[in-house]
């Protein structure tokens, strides 16, 4: 159980049974918090499980379930809030399996049905509803057979409806196989190669592959890893429900989503020092994307403020009115984003553990937001040309563990309507964890979240909250 800032209460209960041929999981959440601003509020339930029963030496049946319901209060933005707006979704997923294991071959085969519901309710009290469902069959064999080599073979249908009540209603399909192999040549070189073709009743049936080494060096601890890949990927269920086929002006314009298509490059070293104390990575990479799949949604935009409340005879709500929302699924067509990333993980002495993350971007895409746009090339919005990630763990002795971790985006741009992207605010995180046991079941819970009360918003006139302090306790039994 768990309590704190902006009466956030959260409880959660697991229970697990194994047995020599059966096994069970299961869990139920229950989170509400009111949040800072005014209409913030969320209540979610999420119950789970998991079956796995032996029905014979080699075989095993599964079967996982997962539920989770969402009531959100949405405030809006900072500049224009929303006093009634509100959402609610329902997502389900059950998923029934087999599983064949031996000394040469192993086989996975599971069967999903997934349905998800998100009815979005504005302060014109004119509710926007979205319903998808999704069944999908997987099946994977591995071959192990052979000396240093593992063959998988596999293969998937998918079946989504999106469906918006008195809207529309869209049916697609998706069948696929695909090739993988894992090599180990030698003590120092390893190969891995995939081969996956997609047949789609929607899109066009496309290849795509991955390629990859990695070399050892004798003697040395260090790694050269190195990776190429082609990926083709249509919009989701989710992005086309979103796609509303609307300009920065919120006029009708046809702006179909086309799949993704995209080359990847990688290469990079890994390495371990001080008696494996420290472990190092660092790895350049570029991906060059067509027809990337992005979604935009500005603050609402007063098309006349002569018509603001306040002014002679007006309506108080006229202003309502005025505004507009652009929103929609776009492609941004021929994006490249390319850096580098590096990594360090340095276990000092068994009571202290360090780690350090840092990432270079760029990210930019050309003809961007719609095939009408004027813009030429801008950056892609929200990707920090820095990403920096710092945590510490410290166990002073069995019964306490401390954490502290942080993370800050350096130079950032946002959406900005009619016009290119305007850079906004850098921030800096800063997180504190604790633990405290005292005894073999019951332990004691502490954290902040934002320690140095940061006033920044991940997106922007949508603030994320202040310092937050929480207490809860664990009892296992």
């Amino acid at each position: 159980m768990e309590a704190g800032a902006n009466d956030f209460r959260k409880a959660s209960l697991a229970y697990q049974i194994t047995r020599e041929n059966f096994g069970l999981s299961l869990s139920h959440s229950q989170l509400e918090t009111d949040n800072e601003r005014p209409n913030d509020g969320l209540k979610s339930h999420a119950p789970n499980f998991r079956m796995d029963a032996r029905l014979a030496p080699k075989l095993t049946a599964e079967l996982l379930g997962q539920y989770n319901k969402n009531e959100k209060r949405l405030p809006g933005s900072a500049t224009s809030p929303s006093p009634k707006a509100f959402t609610e979704s329902l997502n389900w997923l059950l998923s029934p399996g087999l599983r064949f294991e031996s000394n040469a071959y192993n086989v996975h085969a599971f069967y999903s049905r997934e349905y998800f519901r998100l009815d979005d309710n504005s302060f014109f009290g004119v509710p926007d509803k979205n319903r998808l469902t999704t069944e999908e069959f997987n099946l994977q064999i591995d071959y192990l057979d052979i000396d240093r080599l593992t063959l998988s073979l596999g293969a998937l249908h998918r079946y989504e409806k999106i469906h918006k009540p008195d809207t529309y209603l869209e049916k697609m399909r998706q069948t696929g196989a695909f090739f993988q192999a894992l090599w180990q040549l030698n003590d120092a070189m390893e190969l891995r190669g995939g081969l996956r073709y997609e047949d789609y009743s929607d899109y066009e049936n496309d290849w795509s592959w991955n390629l990859e080494a990695i070399y050892f060096v004798p003697d040395t601890n260090l790694s050269v890893f190195t990776k190429v890949a082609r990926a083709y990927s249509p919009p989701t269920g989710l992005d086309i429900a979103y796609d509303t086929d609307k300009d920065a002006n919120n006029n009708p314009v046809n702006t179909n989503l086309n799949p993704e298509e995209s080359l990847s490059f990688e290469i990079g070293l890994r390495q371990k020092l001080l008696d494996d104390k420290l472990e190092w990575t660092a790895v350049l990479f570029r991906n060059e994307v067509d027809n990337l799949i992005e979604y935009v949604s500005y603050p609402s935009i007063d098309t006349d403020p002569s018509n603001d409340p306040g002014q002679p005879n007006e309506d108080p709500n006229a202003d309502l009115w005025d505004d507009i929302y652009p929103n929609d699924t776009y492609n941004a067509k021929e994006a490249t984003l390319e850096g580098t990333e590096f990594s360090v993980d340095y276990r000092l002495n068994p009571q202290l553990r360090l780690n350090l993350g840092y990432t270079y971007l760029t990210a930019v895409a050309e003809k961007y937001i719609s095939a009408n746009s004027r813009f030429e090339e801008v950056r892609l919005p929200y990707r920090p040309r820095h990403l920096l990630q710092v945590s510490a763990r410290y166990q002073p002795n069995e019964n306490l563990n401390l954490g502290l971790s942080a993370v800050s985006q350096i130079d950032r741009q946002r959406d900005q309507w009619q016009d290119y992207n305007k850079p906004t605010e850098d921030y800096f995180v800063l997180n504190f964890v604790s633990e405290y046991r005292l005894n073999d079941s019951i332990s004691l819970l502490a954290r902040v979240e934002n320690l140095l009360d940061e006033d920044y918003a991940l997106t922007y006139d949508y603030p994320a909250l202040g310092r937050s302090i929480y207490f809860g306790a664990r009892m296992k039994f």
